[in-house]
This record gives structure tokens, C-alpha cells and sequence, in this order.
């Protein structure tokens, strides 16, 4: 009885990625070439720094050069990650929408086709609390990633 309780949960979860697979790809893909750019660009950059050079010179692994750009590689991804998730909310009411998934997106579309005010303030509330929140923890992260910006 437990394995085929097991067998129907593993279902219904591999059901919800099927529906998640299309409006995720619809979301994700745009700012995915976006991201790649900015990551090829930073780690060029980074690999063409001096001290990249230098450890070059002392015989360091490739692996441990990665590391080292990829640490400086980091903030302007952070950056741009941050950045993008108001994007990705403001996209994912049409996205929920399109793919008639029951989600915030969908109910804050209704809300302003109904013209339910309440509704539209307090889910536009509750997106900018992400949005700020989202913002606040990129600050944060630069100070983790980068030790010489510190506030």
C-alpha cells in the first residue's frame, strides 16, 4: 500500500512538471541568451586580468583559475539575476494566463478584469515586497561575492 501511495505521488509530481515545462521555457528562455552573454563577457574579462596571468606564471591548476575568475565573474550576473525577477513576475501573469495555471499571475489578471481594486493593490504590494526584497539580497550577496565592496 505505501509503494503505491509512493507510485501515485511520484505521478502527480511528474504531472506538475509537465504543466510547468512550456510556461517555464516561455519564461526562462529570453533571459537565458541574456544571461549566457553576460556570463561570456564577465569571464572574459575576468581571464584577460593580471592576476589571472600571474597564476598562470606560478603553475596553478585550470581548476583554480576557474575558480578565481568565476568568483569575479559573479557580481555583474548577480546584478543582472536581480534585475530579471521583476521580469519574471511581471511575465508570469500572462504566462499563468496563456497556460491556464492557478497561480497569483492569473488571479491578479482577473482582479483587473474584474476591476477589484483591493485585489490589484495587494498583489502589486506583494510584488514590489518581492521585487525589494529580491534587491535587498542582491546588495547582500555583493558584499559575500566580493570583498571589496563592502557597505
Amino acid at each position: 500500500m505505501f509503494a503505491a501511495m509512493m507510485c501515485g505521488e511520484l505521478s502527480v509530481v511528474g504531472e506538475t512538471f509537465k504543466r510547468l515545462y512550456l510556461p517555464g521555457l516561455a519564461l526562462g528562455l529570453l533571459n537565458g541568451g541574456f544571461i549566457a552573454r553576460i556570463v561570456r563577457n564577465s569571464l572574459l574579462d575576468a581571464f584577460s586580468a593580471e592576476f589571472i596571468l600571474y597564476g598562470k606564471a606560478r603553475g596553478l591548476r585550470k581548476i583554480s583559475l576557474w575558480k578565481h575568475a568565476f568568483k569575479n565573474a559573479l557580481v555583474p550576473l548577480i546584478t543582472v539575476l536581480g534585475l530579471n525577477l521583476g521580469g519574471l513576475l511581471s511575465g508570469a501573469i500572462i504566462a499563468e494566463t496563456v497556460f491556464n495555471i492557478p497561480g497569483i499571475g492569473r488571479y491578479m489578471y482577473e482582479a483587473i478584469m474584474r476591476l477589484n481594486f483591493p485585489v490589484i493593490i495587494a498583489c502589486t504590494f506583494l510584488v514590489a515586497i518581492v521585487y525589494v526584497t529580491t534587491n535587498l539580497v542582491v546588495d547582500i550577496l555583493y558584499a559575500v561575492v566580493d570583498p571589496r565592496i563592502r557597505y
